[in-house]
C-alpha cells in the first residue's frame, strides 16, 4: 500500500457558491490524488464514513448504465 503523503498540497480551484454553498472545481492529476487523497468507507457512523463498498453485482450495474 503506498503511504499518503503528510505534506498539505495547494492546488488552483474556481470557488462556485449556490445557496450559500460553496464548491470548488479544480483539474488534479490522478496520481496526485492518489497519493494525498484518503477515501472514507462505509461505516454506520454517517460522520465517520459515506463511500459505499463496492461489490461485484454493483460494479456490473454501473457497467450496464
Amino acid at each position: 500500500m503506498t503511504k499518503k503523503s503528510s505534506i498539505p498540497n495547494k492546488f488552483l480551484a474556481i470557488p462556485i457558491t449556490y445557496n450559500d454553498t460553496t464548491i470548488y472545481i479544480s483539474v488534479i492529476s490522478s496520481k496526485t490524488l492518489f497519493a494525498t487523497a484518503k477515501i472514507s468507507r462505509a461505516d454506520e457512523d454517517k460522520e465517520q464514513g459515506y463511500q459505499r463498498l463496492l461489490n461485484k453485482k454493483r460494479a456490473k450495474e454501473i457497467a450496464d448504465y
